[in-house]
């Protein structure tokens, strides 16, 4: 495999890990979203109980 050959498989694959990668962020972000709700919830329900 020739250098510049090289360098376009790689970069390549660094751009699927990237976009790998920010598919997991935003899932995490949605994630501790939804936790932060129900613990919002949580705290509400207590305090008007």
């Amino acid at each position: 495999m020739t250098a510049p050959a090289f360098r376009a498989v790689v970069a390549q694959r660094l751009r699927a890990l990237e976009r790998d990668v920010a598919e997991v962020r935003a899932r995490v972000n949605g994630l501790l979203f939804v936790v932060a709700g129900a613990v919002a919830t949580q705290v509400v329900l207590r305090l008007l109980a």
